[in-house]
């Protein structure tokens, strides 16, 4: 929501000592400099020389330059670098705070990202400021690299943390110019701010509930110019203008299930693709010789993409016809969308899908029929007339549907629907029970082993409750039971018997009986457990001395 970092171009040489780079006072200072190893999955471990002036770490090219042999080194500068603080001093008030003015405070400690913080309490206090560190330093700064030995482009100090109110009692933030407007640069478009503003202006009063409408509103502000210039479009075939009047009444709400909004995508990015292939932006089609991690913003295509609603507003646009390319990526996507000769439709003609192909079963026969069929073509004079189909038993033939239409014809003899099983019909159940064997149903099983079936004949029709039965499953093996361990051996069971029962072992007192059946005591504590386990040991090593009276 700020600028709040600066390029700026080095001139760095090598010497014996190491690196250095030419300051704004025209003198050269050495630059730290430091070798990393990065590990690659598969590759051989990969060495980088890291470099930093007084600026700060150079992020591209070097004293040799970028990879084409280009002279130029980049070195960004951050206020985390600056300071030597990361802000990580918010983050605790911030868990702890309870009102506004807690928050507030926290935030005070915030570095970066730069942001626009809004926040309410129970008591009716509210907060709509930015946060971050933003340094002081020349507009020139903002907009593109500087070169680090001028001077004039130092940071003299931090900006205050601008404010802001209610307007209406009503605080918008969709990372639009706000309150944040003379820090920044680069904002995102008014249109997500416009609409949520639009929303919360139809009631006076909203629950946390309702707001779930407000985030998940869909609508697309930002295709206006796009569909500014296709309404103004001519010279379309009419699959093309088919699609324009499909884009003109679509209600420019982007939702995943709206096929005019993948239309609509669809021709965006035939157009985008389009203009970054004209020979106007050939200049900016080779790839930079920068790191392949800057490439998402500085690859043209993307940037296109980014800038179109500017470059379809703009009055001209480097000479560069726009309703030919949007015409062109009209027919493009009109092309792509219309179904291939002989193609099975899956769709009627009025977009809805056709009722047919979601049976899971297949019609009977006196109901197949052709579903979103094309018409028939004229038949040839010299062609011989087609055979009507077979009438099946108990039908009749019937008239073939009409060109287009989505639902079967009705036969002329409704066949008659089949009968119930008697146990459905008798206990007025919708659905037949499931049949389970008995043992008089035995060696009555499928060869497959599927239950239910009788033998012979079709597993459809022998079968006991009129559905196919699933094969049972296999048997899982039994669980492996682990060894358990052998009983740990005390003092007060010893592994010889007891001198006045020769064949009997020793017993365990009745506190170590009761530690192994119950646990330990609920109110032993720790010196009452080391207490208990020496008596416990005199105890047993008395008995084994025989100086206490044998168990009975």
């Amino acid at each position: 929501m700020a600028d709040y970092q600066d390029l700026y171009h080095e001139r760095l040489r090598r010497t014996g000592a190491g690196v250095e780079a030419l300051g704004p006072d025209g003198r050269w200072h050495r630059a730290a400099r430091h070798t990393e190893t990065i590990e690659v999955a598969g590759e051989d471990p990969v060495e980088i020389e890291i470099i930093e002036t007084d600026r700060g770490p150079v992020v591209s090219g070097g004293p040799e330059g970028l990879d084409d042999g280009t002279p130029l080194a980049l070195s960004l500068r951050t206020p985390p670098r600056v300071t030597a603080d990361l802000g990580f001093g918010a983050l605790l008030p911030l868990l702890r705070a309870r009102t506004v003015a807690d928050i507030d405070h926290a935030f005070d400690l915030w570095a970066e990202p730069v942001n626009v913080v809004q926040a309410a309490d129970t008591d009716g206090g509210l907060l709509h400021r930015v946060a971050g560190r933003v340094p002081v330093r020349a507009h020139a700064n903002r907009v593109r690299p500087v070169p680090a030995w001028e001077p004039g482009h130092e940071w003299t100090g931090w900006h205050e943390t601008p404010r802001a109110g209610l307007t209406d009692g009503v605080a918008v933030m969709a990372n639009q110019r706000g309150p944040a407007a003379p820090l920044g640069v680069e904002f995102a478009p008014p249109h997500r701010a416009d609409r949520i503003r639009a929303l919360l202006d139809t009631r006076r009063t909203w629950s946390a509930a309702d707001m779930a409408a407000v985030h998940t509103d869909t609508h697309l502000a930002s295709c206006a110019p796009l569909l500014d210039h296709l309404a103004r479009l001519g010279g379309l075939t009419p699959a093309a203008r088919e699609l324009t009047a499909r884009l003109l009444a679509w209600d420019r709400h982007m939702d995943a299930g709206s096929e005019d909004a993948a239309l609509y995508a669809a021709v965006r990015t035939a157009l985008v693709r389009r203009l970054a292939a004209h020979p106007a932006f050939a200049p900016l089609t080779a790839p930079p010789a920068h790191p392949d991690v800057f490439q998402p913003w500085l690859a043209l295509t993307p940037r296109i993409g980014f800038a179109l609603e500017h470059l379809l507003r703009a009055d001209e646009l480097y000479g560069i016809d726009r309703a030919a390319e949007l015409r062109a990526a009209m027919e493009e996507v009109a092309a792509a969308a219309r179904p291939a000769r002989g193609a099975t439709p899956t769709a009627s003609p009025h977009g809805a899908p056709c009722p047919t192909r979601r049976r899971r079963r297949p019609p009977s026969p006196a109901t197949t029929t052709a579903c979103c069929a094309p018409p028939p073509s004229p038949a040839s004079p010299t062609a011989p007339p087609a055979a009507p189909p077979p009438a099946t038993s108990g039908t009749s033939p019937t008239a073939p549907p009409a060109a287009g239409s989505c639902r079967s014809a009705p036969p002329a003899t409704p066949a008659p629907p089949p009968p119930r099983p008697a146990t459905a019909v008798a206990r007025g159940r919708t659905r037949p029970r499931r049949h389970r064997l008995g043992p008089a149903d035995e060696g009555s099983r499928h060869p497959a082993d599927h239950t239910g079936h009788r033998r012979g004949g079709d597993d459809r029709a022998e079968h006991r409750h009129g559905r196919r039965c699933r094969p049972p499953r296999p048997k899982r093996p039994p669980r492996p039971v682990p060894p358990r361990p052998a009983p740990r051996r005390t003092m007060t069971d010893p592994p010889y018997p007891r001198p006045d029962h020769p064949t009997r072992p020793h017993p365990r007192p009745r506190a170590a009986r009761r530690r192994l059946r119950h646990g330990p005591h609920p109110a032993a504590g720790r010196a009452h457990r080391r207490r208990h386990r020496a008596q416990l040991g005199q105890r047993g090593t008395r008995r084994l001395l025989g100086h206490e009276r044998p168990h009975p």
